[in-house]
């Protein structure tokens, strides 16, 4: 049986792999700072886009928008580790940016969800 830690990194390769199909690549894996942690950085090249990815493994996926709650209250944190790896990172600073959190579900991608931008 595997630990929640192996099922979030399993989860966290599935979704690399399903960006990696729509041309991203990646730039970082659980890109942590104290207050934080973003599980996938990626760029995609062709229209210079940053996508910030925050990762859940779900037996099944939440219906409706039970999603919400836990965002509003992650998406300050991710928001805070978004800042640090710019900072970090200021050659990506010009680039169109997004915010995702990502379900996986059996296997596969089952929705994201667009978070936005500060």
């Amino acid at each position: 049986m595997k630990t929640t830690k192996e099922k979030g990194a399993e989860a966290e390769r599935i979704a690399e792999k399903f960006y990696q199909s729509l041309g991203h690549s990646v730039l970082a894996r659980n890109y942590r700072i104290p207050s934080g942690e973003i599980d996938l950085v990626l760029i995609n090249d062709r229209i210079f886009e940053l996508v910030f990815v925050e990762v859940k493994s779900r037996k099944v996926f939440p219906e409706g928008e039970a999603w919400e709650p836990y965002w509003k209250e992650k998406k300050r944190k991710l928001r805070t580790a978004m800042r640090s790896f710019l900072n970090r990172y200021p050659e990506y600073g010009p680039a169109e940016m997004r915010l995702e959190i990502v379900y996986v579900t059996q296997g596969r991608v089952s929705q994201c969800f667009d978070g936005g931008f500060f």
